[in-house]
């Protein structure tokens, strides 16, 4: 999904439009991802801007969301 650019607001990607499209048809919506410096990976923050925006056209609201994080650790051989 290309990242979140308010500029494109207008004329939104495809990727944006189905993924807000998905989203809206959905009840609930869980993501399950490995975290990434202690944190949530870039590319969920953007998953997450791109179905909030343009403002007050959120397709979050009235939706459950739950987001978990797994951490990741290096395995020593």
């Amino acid at each position: 999904m290309p990242p979140y650019n308010p500029d494109l607001d207008e004329n939104p990607p495809a990727e944006w439009t189905a993924s807000r499209q998905r989203i809206a048809a959905a009840d609930a919506v869980l993501f399950v991802t490995p975290e990434y410096n202690r944190s949530a990976p870039a590319v969920l923050k953007n998953a997450i801007d791109v179905g909030s925006r343009p403002y007050g056209k959120s397709v979050w609201s009235g939706k459950i969301l739950s987001v978990s994080l797994k951490e990741v650790l290096p395995q020593f051989v």
